[in-house]
């Protein structure tokens, strides 16, 4: 059973960020996301 009393939503916007620019694969995150139907 879920408790529904605690289910909150949420919204993800698409922003260009440079965060983990210096990391590989830093920029797959967001894609990641779309490909999985999250945003």
């Amino acid at each position: 059973m879920t408790d529904t009393s605690s289910i909150r939503t949420i919204a993800l916007i698409g922003a260009p960020t440079d965060i983990g620019a210096g990391h590989r694969g830093a920029s797959m995150g967001p894609e990641a996301l779309r490909v999985a139907g999250l945003a």
